[in-house]
């Protein structure tokens, strides 16, 4: 698909809230309200922004940490 239709599909809305629990409420909805496909079709975005190809060519490397306390 085109880059460009991509782009012009979008329905955006830009909405200013006066806190961040004001927002955080919204975006508790706007999710209640979407279906996994269009959940998982979120997370694909997001993810390709963030990977790009790297995300399936590139094997993910796991760390583990921890610390111990005396306490």
């Amino acid at each position: 698909m085109n880059q460009n239709k991509k782009r012009t599909d979008r329905n955006l809305r830009v909405r200013v809230f006066h806190s961040f629990d004001e927002e955080n409420l919204a975006e508790h909805r706007r999710r209640a309200r979407m279906t996994p496909q269009e959940r998982m079709a979120e997370f694909a975005v997001l993810q390709e922004r963030l990977w790009g190809e790297e995300w399936t060519t590139k094997p993910l490397v796991r760390v583990a940490t921890w610390e111990k306390v005396d306490w």
